[in-house]
């Protein structure tokens, strides 16, 4: 269900004046290919071999109270988050690091500890006494722009983790501006996971948005890793261009690497769906393919895994024709009419990919 372009007014049943916006309508993958229009780029290859830290999503606790922490732990079960990132900050509180581990295990998420600070990311002996405990892995949040600096900070946690047999992982924080600085630390096996501020630096349009996230994912296949994304309440708060602070955060979601959801985003039943869906349908470890098209239009289409991905970046609606497929729509972004489901100007859709779809794609880079 993708590109090509049929430019015409949209239907009365819709809503929409035809004078007031012009629809793009979204033909399927399967005709597009055999009429030699499909245009596609396979951006990263399946990862399902990949470890734990390719494919895990976090939730970001930021309580330092065990009450708070054991609510955050509880509210990922909820959500079907297997993971939980606490901060390495241990309070004067009775056995509070035996009360939270006892909760991850009766819940069955793990724990990685969140080293927030410069000062945490230097003391090793709490980042050990987390590790013994059962946590399965650091997350170094500080912001680096110095390599000398990395290097300083990362190799005696580096050293740390490689004493768990377990495979601990070290995950690495970042900002979008020192990308390329820190690239090598995934070369040296520094680190894990380097996180990727994707959208972060906007406002991106269709053409934008797909030649960062080509130049990104083409980074990171060169170190044989997945970036790492977050989605949190600032994903919200931030304007994204054209699209809707919930078509954001459902198009990060899409993304495959490992996810970090932070605890202070409202988790709309949207959201959750698309939690679920990432989870079931495997997106973390999926192939993810950019589909061309026409970059007037203003809607960029990824097929990732087994489902399909358009995102509406244009000052039109998008006519999705196949209205059963659609598994979920950002908030408001969509209406239904007799010919199929229309996205709204900053709609993201996810769609249901069929077999044929999944034929046409490119299978290697």
């Amino acid at each position: 269900m993708d590109i090509l372009v049929d430019r015409s007014s949209a239907p009365e049943s819709s809503g929409k004046s035809s004078t007031e916006v012009a629809s793009t309508r979204l033909a399927p993958l399967q005709s597009l290919a055999d009429s030699g229009s499909l245009r596609a780029k396979l951006l990263f290859p399946a990862n399902s071999a990949g470890q734990w830290w390719h494919q895990e999503t976090l939730y970001q606790s930021n309580h330092t109270q065990a009450e708070g922490v054991r609510a955050d732990i509880s509210r990922a079960g909820r959500f079907q988050i297997p993971s939980v990132s606490v901060p390495s900050t241990v309070p004067d509180e009775p056995d509070y690091l035996e009360r939270v581990m006892a909760k991850a295990e009766q819940i069955g998420v793990s724990i990685i500890v969140r080293l927030d600070t410069r000062d945490e990311v230097a003391n090793i002996p709490a980042a050990r006494r987390w590790l013994q405990s059962g946590a399965k892995g650091i997350a170094v949040m500080s912001q680096w722009h110095d390599d000398d600096e990395v290097a300083t900070a990362m190799l005696p946690l580096l050293a740390l983790t490689a004493q768990f047999s377990e495979g601990a992982a070290l995950l690495l924080s970042h900002t979008p501006e020192n990308t390329d600085a820190l690239l090598h630390v995934l070369a040296e096996n520094w680190v894990h996971v380097l996180f990727h501020g994707l959208l972060d630096g906007g406002p991106w349009r269709a053409t934008a948005f797909a030649s960062k996230l080509d130049e990104i994912y083409s980074s990171y296949r060169r170190f044989g890793t997945t970036p790492g994304w977050y989605v949190g309440k600032t994903t919200l708060e931030r304007t994204h261009g054209a699209l809707t602070p919930t078509g954001a955060a459902l198009l990060r979601l899409a993304l495959p690497g490992m996810m970090t959801v932070g605890s202070s985003l409202d988790i709309t039943p949207t959201l959750r769906a698309a939690l679920r869906i990432r989870n079931e349908y495997r997106l973390a470890t999926a192939p993810i393919t950019l589909i061309d098209m026409d970059p007037q239009l203003d809607v960029v289409s990824l097929s990732v895994g087994r489902i399909v991905v358009v995102a509406n970046f244009s000052n039109n609606s998008a006519l999705l024709q196949e209205a059963s497929g659609t598994l979920v729509v950002s908030d408001d972004a969509a209406t239904t009419d007799p010919e199929g489901v229309w996205l709204a100007p900053g709609g993201v859709a996810w769609l249901s990919a069929s077999d044929a779809t999944i034929e046409t794609l490119p299978e290697a880079i």
